[in-house]
């Protein structure tokens, strides 16, 4: 009769086997999927990939389902800002509309504050270059300022409703005006909103020029660190999201395996809880402008600059290795190691959607200022931006690229 300890080794063999059997079966099966077409081939994997989890003893990841693709968008943003000596304030809006795919249209009114501080210095000089005399001259100028804000989002059916809001909510005209008639109103003026948002945050920058007669030469840098929290007031869902300036490259190559197109704004990361406050979800949007004949990670090439791109995770937070991976960045959200864990985590378990949009954009302003001891200006702008969709792909974790019919821009 077998030893107790020589049942257990029987035992564990048998179990590495069969963990190596299903690894085999696992491989067939993304080798014979292949060639039966993405849609059918991911339904494959999918199965084989939950069967491997159920035979290893392990949480499976919850499946993720598809969301309606935004097939089109109009951003219109207004700003106004008013500057006494180091001191700038300022005011804008955002009014974003977008059609998505199952045919209805969202409508996002976005208002925000702003509070700094700018100092610079400068300084410049004569110096004379082959008999010639030449200014050379070095300016910087950086800016902290505090950020707030706050909106509504409102799901309609047509153009015309939409319209009917942002009248009623008075959000056409000046940002500062309609920031003063927010304050001094009891509300009542338009249907309660479908969800909420709220965020605050902090925005850091700094400019520098260097010049030489006619000639300059200058550079700028810094972001926006916000954090925000949207909810839900039809499912009672509370996501909280962050945006994510630093290490935005390592956070997107990992996530994607490589961005061929160039990165521009911010990452955003969100975790979604339901009504009892147990975080279901986590996801990651990044985005940016394509470079000629580039493609990220789907085989899809994008043929124009003036397109854009973007790609979104998704993923159920019951997924031991994706949740192991957010408590680490958490824990060290500066560290790159951190950033590089969550990025491969939710390549390597999440469904990530890409999309590639035809992009129009025009931007104005203007100010005027003047100068008797403490200097004082007064400045404002609009930009505006129209997309629409080119194509989308999507990928289950573990599949295969496939294209998303339901989005037909």
């Amino acid at each position: 009769m077998p030893s107790t300890r020589s049942q257990r080794g029987q035992g564990t063999v048998e179990y590495v086997a069969i963990i190596g059997l299903v690894a085999l079966v696992l491989a067939a099966a993304v080798a014979g999927a292949a060639g039966l077409g993405p849609g059918i081939g991911n339904a494959v994997v999918g199965q084989v990939r939950h069967a491997l989890c159920i035979v290893a003893g392990r949480a499976c990841e919850q499946h993720v389902a598809e969301r309606p693709c935004v097939v089109r968008t109009a951003r219109d943003e207004r700003r106004e800002s008013v500057s006494l000596g180091f001191v700038r304030l300022g005011a804008g809006r955002v009014v974003l509309r977008e059609r998505l795919s199952d045919g209805t249209l969202r409508l996002t009114v976005l208002h925000r504050g702003r509070a700094g501080v700018t100092a610079g210095f400068g300084s410049s000089t004569h110096v004379r270059v082959g008999g010639v005399e030449v200014d050379v001259g070095a300016h910087a100028q950086g800016t902290v300022a505090g950020l707030v804000g706050g909106g509504q989002v409102f799901d309609v059916r047509t153009a015309a409703e939409a319209d009917a809001i942002v009248r009623r909510l008075r959000a056409e005209g000046s940002p500062t005006l309609d920031a003063v008639r927010r304050l001094v109103r009891r509300g009542g003026e338009t249907r309660a909103a479908d969800a909420t948002l709220a965020e605050g945050g902090m925005e850091a920058g700094v400019d520098f020029e260097l010049s030489a007669g006619e000639a300059k030469a200058g550079a700028s840098g810094g972001g926006e660190n916000v954090l925000g929290r949207r909810v839900d007031r039809r499912t009672g869902e509370t996501t909280w999201y962050l945006r994510l300036d630093r290490e935005l490259p390592v956070f997107a190559d990992a996530m994607l395996g490589d961005t061929s197109g160039e990165l521009d704004g911010d990452a955003l990361l969100s975790v979604t809880m339901d009504r009892d406050g147990h975080a279901t979800e986590l996801a990651a949007l990044v985005g940016g402008h394509a470079q000629a004949g580039a493609s990220v990670q789907t085989g899809a090439s994008v043929a124009a600059d003036t397109s854009r791109w973007e790609a979104e995770a998704r993923v159920g937070l019951d997924d031991p290795e994706v949740a192991a991976a957010l408590r680490a960045w958490r824990s060290s959200p500066a560290s790159g190691e951190a950033v590089l864990g969550l990025g491969s985590a939710l390549r390597d378990r999440a469904r990530i959607d890409v999309r590639r949009y035809a992009r129009d954009s025009s931007s104005d302003g203007d100010g005027v200022d003047a100068g008797m001891g403490i200097r004082a200006g007064v400045e404002w702008g609009r930009d505006r931006e129209a997309t629409r969709l080119l194509s989308a792909v999507t990928r289950p974790p573990g599949g295969m690229w496939e294209r998303r019919l339901d989005c037909a821009g």
